[in-house]
């Protein structure tokens, strides 16, 4: 899930900028399940032990911020 905001040239105009982006992304916010064991996404390589929880700790919840400014260019000076 993922939740992002673009500024307006209008409201940065007066920062050293041309653009700005912030977004928050989360992964895993709410498992909706029944499932009474540790892990719902149980899972494994091996056919024979595939859907047996084998008391794995659950999948993390994972909150990431950013920001994204686009910096003006600097113009070269000829001398």
């Amino acid at each position: 899930m993922t939740l992002d905001y673009s500024f307006s040239s209008e409201l940065i105009q007066k920062l050293p900028i041309v653009s700005l982006w912030l977004y928050v992304n989360v992964s895993n916010p709410f498992p909706i399940t029944s499932y009474k064991g540790m892990d719902s996404e149980v899972g494994s390589w091996n056919s024979l032990q595939a859907g047996i929880d084998n008391g794995f700790y659950p999948q993390f919840r994972t909150f990431t911020f950013g920001i994204n400014a686009g910096l003006t260019k600097v113009k070269n000076e000829k001398k």
